[in-house]
């Protein structure tokens, strides 16, 4: 068990892992994404403007009255220095060559294509000292006014430097890779943290399961032999009568009601345990179904010598499965008469708490102790194995009747009556 455990617990380790690995790894590209478009963003949009802007080309050019016949116009350094003007003859050639001072031989081996007009592209370049040149380039054809005038220039190359912004972007990649491999050591302690805190469910429901198991076959071994015993013994005296064995008989007998009680318990249980238990809610008078559930249990305290009290009753009503709450109060009362004596009190009573309806049942009996308190909701917990043996029960009582209650969004709670004794306490929602 422990191996499929090791590995169930593997598994989710390794699938989280995967989770924030990729989690990571597209938040990484997303930013890195995001980082080198808004880095690129203004330069292409002056780009974009500056090839739109006729009007900044005019002034460039310092053409105010240009004849058809210059074929050298005098060129004006652009009013932004970030970006450099290249005039292109139709074939290519650059025409204002005198303007662009000794980077002319680099600028030469730029790239250029008329078939790729009005597009921001990025082109690389070796500069002269061996070094890389990185440009953001944008080409547009003059219109044919413009061609016109200031023949023979065909095109307009815009080119802005961005090694830069490249160097800025180069170590913000290397950051965030950085801060990948951090966020991966990251995610490996995460994945780990919740690989265990996943099998911790699932360890603690087999241990639940496997104490179960062993519980319930323990509480059935027990009357089963007993019951085989007592036929064993009755087949060594064939020959008598059976008033003579009746004693063995109703030991049998009487063990046999215990096993089928608690078969049924454990049905009860297991159906809880995986949601097969339906409500079958309806709206119930509070007052007339307490005065006919307790109707019996008054009856047997006064056999008993013992005192039993009913507190007012307010008319209510409430909207619950009737047959689950009987079977919640029939728990809670016998309990009440088993573990009290003769002069005790039991008294029941029914309140509103916090918008919250309250049915107490107290009693003056021996009371539970402070060690046993946080455990006697627990399957097959019995506080004393010799008295409970006594009092014929397994310990499963106050668990299914805490989970009946809990099936109707409330809760079964417990406290100490002083001087002595317990209260148990249904509280359910008024409906």
């Amino acid at each position: 068990m422990e191996k499929q455990l090791k590995k169930q617990q593997w598994k989710f380790f390794i699938q989280n892992f995967i989770a924030f690995a990729s989690l990571f790894i597209c938040l990484g590209l997303i930013i890195f994404q995001l980082l080198q478009i808004s880095m690129y963003q203004d330069v292409d949009n002056q780009l974009l403007e500056m090839s739109e802007n006729d009007q900044r080309l005019e002034e460039f050019l310092r053409l105010p009255n240009p004849t058809k016949d210059q074929k050298n116009p005098q060129i004006k350094p652009p009013s932004d220095f970030q970006i450099q003007f290249i005039l292109r003859a139709s074939d290519g050639t650059i025409v204002n060559e005198g303007d662009l001072g000794n980077r002319i031989k680099e600028y030469q081996n730029l790239t250029w294509s008329a078939d790729n007009l009005d597009e921001v592209k990025t082109t690389t370049i070796t500069a002269e000292d061996g070094g890389k040149l990185i440009f953001r380039t944008l080409t547009k054809e003059l219109s044919a006014e413009f061609q016109d005038k200031y023949e023979p220039v065909s095109y307009l190359q815009l080119i802005v430097n961005t090694n830069q912004l490249e160097d800025t972007i180069q170590r913000m990649k290397w950051l965030l890779i950085i801060c990948m491999f951090f966020f991966f050591a990251v995610a490996v302690a995460l994945s780990f943290w919740l690989s265990q805190k996943s099998i911790q469910p699932i360890h603690k429901s087999l241990q639940q399961q496997q104490l179960f198991v062993s519980d319930a076959s323990h509480e059935l071994r027990s009357p089963l032999t007993i019951i085989q015993s007592k036929l064993e013994l009755l087949l060594t005296k064939p020959y008598e009568q059976i008033i003579d064995e009746s004693e063995n008989i109703a030991v049998a007998l009487n063990e046999t009601q215990r096993l089928t009680q608690l078969t049924s318990d454990l049905l009860t249980l297991t159906q809880s345990d995986a949601g097969g238990v339906q409500l079958v809610n309806e709206t119930l008078d509070l007052p007339q179904f307490l005065l006919k559930v307790v109707e019996p249990y008054q009856e047997l305290a006064v056999l008993q010598e013992k005192v039993f009290e009913f507190g007012e009753l307010l008319p209510m009503t409430l909207t619950i499965d009737e047959k689950k709450l009987h079977q919640v109060l029939v728990t809670l009362l016998d309990n009440a008469l088993k573990y009290t004596q003769t002069g005790d009190k039991i008294a029941l009573s029914v309140e509103k708490y916090k918008e919250k309806l309250r049915i107490k049942l107290a009693d003056t009996g021996c009371g539970i102790s402070r060690e046993s308190q946080p455990y006697i909701f627990n399957r097959f917990y019995r506080e004393d194995q010799s008295r409970n043996r006594k009092t014929g029960g397994y310990g499963l009582g106050l668990a299914i009747a805490k989970e009946l209650v809990e099936m109707q969004q409330g809760q079964l709670l417990f406290q100490e009556n002083n001087p002595k004794g317990s209260i148990f306490i249904i509280e359910l929602n008024q409906t």
